[in-house]
């Protein structure tokens, strides 16, 4: 076997999600659902967290102050996608 072949099987592909309009509808009222709320506040306390321990200190004292709350908001997304880029390539451990 080549090494491109080998890096070509080992290489990951990007794949697209394709959600049924039934199982988006199911989704949506667990979502809204109490306990549908309560797994996404934790799964915003875990992203939080994450968040609160990568960033710089001076980030997080400026987006600590209560003015800040819209650039917060603003970032979310970005710090969302970054969280799911961490988990997807974690960092060795020593």
């Amino acid at each position: 076997m080549t090494e491109d072949s080998k890096a070509a099987r080992t290489r990951n592909v990007p794949r697209q999600l394709k959600v049924s309009e039934e199982s988006l509808a199911s989704l949506k009222a667990r979502l809204n659902s109490a306990a549908g709320q309560r797994w996404l506040d934790e799964f915003t306390r875990m992203i939080t967290e994450w968040a609160a321990r990568s960033m710089p200190t001076g980030l997080l004292q400026a987006l600590g102050e209560r003015e800040n709350l819209d650039m917060l908001k603003e970032l979310w997304p970005d710090i969302v996608d970054a969280y799911f880029k961490a988990l997807g390539n974690p960092t060795p451990r020593d």
